[in-house]
């Protein structure tokens, strides 16, 4: 089994009097959260991975999360400290494991940081970097926010304490400097030295794969298997519904570009599908039209038995319902009030395409349409 993680949100670099919600992901079964070796308590778990710890007060020192498992066993730790007055840059050199070749195309990736004195990165430091880049390289630059976004500059800024700066080998081999300077900081130099790269008439004689190990520092593949199952799909046969019941298998036709849905009246805002067997229901997985700006008041019966009442919550896609196990062989899924639209945009992408929020279809004027693009419905394993 994979060892749990975990990772505290943000920073600890605050004012006096804030107070703040902190959230941590993590795999563990539960999380405690210390402020200075005080315990705040344990998290609220939603989502299986996110715990919340709500007004939590801003202290200078360190705060921690600790990750635990089901019998009280610590398995994992996360930490941030509060960094000082900024003091330094630093500069961090990656490169492909061969170091940098002289092939006029390989990269140099430089991490740049902001650093209060005793080398702590300051998260909430936005100075601006000056680069000068001597030797056989090219500057290639980074981005941050700003005009043309910094695009080749060889002024750039910090986000958040850090950016990163790529540099471009030339086909000659030799000693590269890179120095960052700032107003108030001191200075950081970084010495590279591009390696020759091997060719016969303008063709490679090394190979991309040339000096990469495959790391083996895990160990040998555990015995027994190498995952468990937690649930298992159960096929739905057919599907009956409020209206438009001639378009009900569109809900779980593995078709993310159709959907059912009802004529837009309270009453006939239902649907209930047969199983191919007898299961015992514990998790049904819904992505519902306007999944992004919408949400469902929703009751699930199992065989006529109601096994969950309440409201979607606006997401990404799918959202889970889950409950106490519960066999039968028909489930209904219905709306028990009118779906209410919230005021979240759904946004764009970077090209400027508008987020998906499912089937585009104007829904205004329905406010007791349930519209499904797919249900999967999920068992206890046998």
């Amino acid at each position: 089994m994979e060892r749990p993680h975990i990772h505290i949100f943000g920073h600890w670099n605050y004012a006096p009097g804030v107070k703040k919600n902190i959230y941590v992901v993590s795999g563990a079964e539960k999380v405690q959260l210390l402020v200075n070796d005080r315990s705040i308590g344990w998290g609220r778990q939603s989502d299986r991975f996110l715990f919340t710890f709500e007004k939590v007060e801003w202290q200078p020192g360190v705060i921690r999360a600790v990750g635990y498992d089901a019998k009280g066993r610590q398995l994992c730790e996360d930490r941030h400290e509060t960094a000082g007055a900024p003091a330094a840059i630093r500069l961090t050199l990656h490169t492909a494991p061969g170091g940098l070749l002289a092939n006029g195309a390989d990269l140099a990736l430089v991490e740049v940081e902001v650093t209060d004195a005793k080398g702590l990165r300051c998260p909430i430091d936005t100075s601006m970097i000056h680069f000068d880049l001597e030797g056989p390289a090219a500057w290639r630059g980074g981005m941050a926010q700003g005009p043309g976004n910094y695009i080749l500059s060889k002024d750039l800024p910090v986000e958040c304490g850090v950016n990163r700066v790529l540099i471009r080998s030339t086909p000659q081999a030799g000693s590269i400097l890179l120095k960052a300077t700032a107003p108030n900081l001191a200075a950081a130099t970084l010495s590279i030295v591009s390696r020759p790269f091997q060719q016969t008439g303008g063709l490679s004689l090394q190979m991309p794969a040339d000096g990469l190990t495959a790391p083996l520092d895990r160990g040998p593949t555990p015995a027994g298997a190498s995952y468990t199952t937690t649930r298992q799909s159960v096929k739905i046969l057919s599907a009956t519904a409020g209206s438009n019941a001639d378009k009900a298998a569109l809900s779980f036709d593995d078709n993310e570009t159709t959907d059912w849905f009802n004529d837009g009246q309270l009453a006939t805002a239902w649907i209930q599908y047969e199983l191919e067997r007898p299961a015992a229901i514990s998790e049904i997985a819904l992505k519902l039209n306007n999944f992004r700006t919408r949400s469902y008041p929703l009751k699930i019966s199992i065989d006529g038995h109601e096994v969950f009442r309440g409201a979607t919550s606006r997401n990404l896609g799918y959202y889970t319902a889950s409950f106490p196990a519960t066999t039968g062989r028909t489930v209904k899924i219905e709306m028990t009030d009118a779906g209410s639209g919230g005021q979240v945009t759904t946004g764009t992408e970077v090209n400027g395409k508008k987020l998906d929020d499912g089937v585009t279809r104007d829904d205004s004027g329905h406010a007791g349409r349930l519209s499904i693009i797919e249900a999967e419905l999920y068992a206890k394993p046998l």
